[in-house]
């Protein structure tokens, strides 16, 4: 474990200087603990978002970058159509996307507004 809390402080410190995260690294690590099974449909993206340090990096710029690659038609909001393209939050069931979209909608909009969004990555 603690070999991927390296590949971790890697990917939190890419770009200055210090080793690359490459998401066969982060798979030989997964292979030696024997759980590379568990994690077949796992992407370098959710790698990096599940291990990124949120109250450091998680600015208002990064989370607009964040929010705009959900929000498509670029209308200010997330609706359930835009969860549910692409690859984004993986594989979710139709319940599943719905319960989601209840779940960070806190103003009963039937929509995700870029405030919405933030209070759910900070927590």
């Amino acid at each position: 474990m603690s070999e991927l809390v390296a590949l971790a402080k890697a990917a939190a410190s890419e770009g200055k200087g210090t080793k690359s995260l490459k998401k066969r690294d982060a798979l030989k690590i997964f292979q030696a603990d024997g759980v590379a099974d568990a994690i077949q449909d796992f992407s370098f993206t959710e790698f990096v978002a599940a291990t990124f340090n949120r109250k450091k990096c998680l600015t208002e710029k990064v989370g607009r970058v964040i929010f705009n690659s959900f929000d498509k038609n670029m209308d200010g909001s997330i609706q359930l159509s835009e969860l549910a393209e692409g690859r984004l939050l993986g594989h979710l069931q139709a319940t599943e996307l719905v319960q989601t979209l209840k779940d960070l909608d806190l103003n009963g909009d039937a929509e995700i507004d870029f405030k919405e969004f933030m209070a759910m990555c900070r927590e």
